[in-house]
């Protein structure tokens, strides 16, 4: 993984923006503010969380992801931009090793297996009639056949190695099946067996959507219930979540994040268009998981089974999620006109209590209207911990009263405004049947400090390695890969841009600010992107798209370089329908607000930029009959 990749996945775009744009608000699925770069009365400055950009509507007419906004806003170049960034985000800057680039390259043919492996189970589930058993539970839980394909679920055959050969048979090697836990070595050495045999399997995504790993779930009276991939060099469940990658987007817009146990109950809730619903792999929540839902909500709603280990893994959870909480300190106007300031949690911690001997997924089917109720109306920490801790006590011991307090006040001590805090002491009291000044006294004496927890720094999220590394080029890779393996076809393509109709390539068709750099660079062929940062990484990725170019059939140059042109078109109208479709959001927003002026300004940007899409799809119609480009010889 690039420094760049960890970087994005340790800090949000809309965090770092509002840094210097504190005004930025919440406008549908993006952001909007005043643009910071020119004067304006209405925004037209969005911010597209989902997909990490950030574009000016207004006179910049210019966009990027977070390296190109902190490039501008700070008036420095990428590298320096690449700097501040990984400053903020607690990213080390190494220089990167042969061994470094030795073990990127196992990692990225690791995931091409495991993304292999996903499709041979998904394929089986839905053509196979070996599958026939996976497909009659999946129907008598109620799941349905977008859900399958959303979710990729598969099935694995009910035999030692037929996986397996299905795998070494696409040029993968045994060692590489050992290394992503799909086999297991027998115990005398003689060779391996397929790990997961006869089981309904769950694909395990990271946070970007590439496979990692898989739960799979047997379908007779076998153990284990499930079965997950072993810890590997890609998966580490404790830093994992099912189904965050498809999660995060409604987390965000909801500012809520529900964690539940297993993966049918996060599935089924999806399905019923409840997407903010996560799974904790089926272990008890970490610190490293806490921290990944923090990015996208202020709200955790834990929503495990209502029975006492339902309970039990509920307070393991709480625990968790009460270590990790920042506090932030904010302002409180006083009756004097004056300001004092206060903690308060960043996370607002609630548990969701379901009926005895209902899980999530049953619960939802039943009642998907009172699952929303339930959710929203989800219980402060505080009133579960009443309800809950003290339930196996007889509150007619003293002994027994001693426990609930001491049990109880901790929590009461993360309460930090002091009218909430006075009501769950006066229920306390009321419980155990004690003077209120007992209570009162007893906290007193225990210290704020003593009961509550140690508030951390801004801490970045644990990220487990390789998260977020390139797979297939993307279409500006394959652009800048294509300039780079024919130097001399920049000039060529531009002309022929301008004999087709439409504007030359230039760095605004990039939105990532290293390929912006590059290309900024690219006709004189010297590149100062920092040999020890980032350099080396961008041009070894486009060196092997390249080589994968050079492979093809032999083609003529007129062929090269009409394909550049087409990459390049494609890439433009690419990045005209996003911002077409922000466009869109910001005129609605506009007309909702009866900003009449704005709405009236934004509609014409808008057919401006359609009219050009629909130039660029004109170009690529006509672009494979041309028989002659400007500068190229036919050969």
């Amino acid at each position: 993984m690039s420094v760049v990749d960890e970087i994005k996945i340790r800090l949000d775009i809309v965090d770092v923006v509002s840094a210097y744009v504190p005004n930025l608000k919440k406008a549908g699925k993006t952001y909007k503010a005043n643009c910071p770069f020119h004067t304006e009365k209405t925004p037209s400055f969005v911010v597209n969380p989902e997909r990490g950009m950030w574009h000016c509507f207004g006179a910049c007419n210019t966009g990027g992801d977070m390296f190109t906004f902190v490039q501008r806003i700070e008036n420095v170049d990428f590298p320096e931009a690449l700097r501040i960034l990984a400053q903020r985000s607690g990213v080390e800057l190494t220089p990167r090793t042969p061994a470094i680039r030795e073990e990127e390259e196992e990692k990225a043919r690791l995931r091409s297996l495991l993304s292999a492996a996903a499709e041979y189970y998904h394929t089986l589930l839905l053509r196979n009639s070996i599958a026939g058993p996976a497909r009659e539970y999946l129907d008598k839980r109620g799941i349905t056949a977008g859900s399958i394909e959303r979710f990729y679920l598969g099935y694995a055959p009910d035999s030692w190695d037929q996986s397996s050969k299905f795998l070494t048979s696409k040029g993968y090697s045994s060692h590489d099946l050992s290394a992503v836990g799909l086999v297991i070595e027998r115990e005398d050495k003689s060779g391996t067996y397929d790990r997961f045999r006869g089981r309904l399997m769950f694909p395990i995504r990271d946070i970007n959507g590439q496979t990692v790993g898989f739960g799979g779930r047997v379908l007779d009276q076998g153990v284990p219930k499930y079965l997950n991939s072993p810890q590997t060099t890609l998966f580490d469940k404790s830093h994992l979540l099912y189904g965050l990658d498809l999660a995060r987007e409604q987390m965000r817009r909801t500012g809520t994040a529900v964690i539940v146990e297993g993966y049918v109950d996060a599935l089924v809730a999806h399905q019923y268009d409840f997407a903010n619903v996560v799974a904790s792999l089926g272990t008890a929540l970490t610190e490293e998981q806490v921290q990944l839902v923090k990015r996208f909500s202020n709200r955790v709603v834990l929503a495990l089974d209502a029975d006492k280990a339902g309970d039990a893994a509920t307070w393991r959870g709480l625990e968790v999620i009460r270590g990790v909480v920042d506090e932030k300190i904010i302002p409180i106007p006083t009756w004097r006109g004056l300001v004092r300031y206060q903690g308060r949690s960043a996370l607002d911690i609630r548990v969701a209590r379901l009926p005895v001997d209902k899980d999530p997924d049953e619960f939802i089917r039943a009642n998907p209207t009172t699952w929303e109720e339930l959710i929203r109306d989800a219980q402060p920490i505080a009133d579960f911990a009443l309800e809950t801790l003290i339930r196996d006590l007889d509150l007619n011991e003293g002994k027994d009263k001693a426990t609930a307090v001491r049990r109880v006040l901790p929590l009461l001590a993360d309460i930090v405004d002091p009218i909430e805090r006075s009501h769950y002491i006066q229920r306390l009291a009321h419980l155990v049947r004690m003077d209120e000044r007992v209570i009162e006294s007893e906290f007193t004496r225990l210290g704020r400090k003593e009961g509550q927890r140690q508030v951390r720094g801004n801490k970045p999220s644990a990220v487990p390695d390789g998260e977020a590394a390139w797979s297939e080029p993307d279409l500006e890779e394959h652009c800048l890969a294509r300039l780079l393996a024919e130097p001399s076809s920049f000039g060529t393509v531009q002309r022929a841009l301008q004999e087709i109709g439409t504007a030359d390539l230039s760095a605004d068709d990039f939105e990532l600010a290293q390929n912006r750099s590059l290309f900024t660079e690219m006709p004189n062929g010297i590149f100062s992107l920092p040999e020890d940062l980032y350099r080396v990484h961008v041009l070894d990725r486009l060196n092997t798209i390249r080589t994968q170019l050079e492979q093809e059939p032999r083609v003529t140059r007129l062929e090269q370089t009409r394909a550049t042109i087409e990459v390049a078109l494609r890439l433009r109208a690419r990045n005209l329908t996003r911002q077409a479709e922000e466009l869109r959001l910001l005129m609605e927003e506009a007309v909702n607000e009866d900003e009449q002026e704005a709405a009236s300004r934004l509609r014409v940007q808008l057919w401006e930029i359609l009219q050009e899409i629909d130039k660029v799809k004109r170009a690529l119609l006509v672009l494979p009959g041309m028989r002659r480009l400007p500068g190229v010889m036919p050969n």
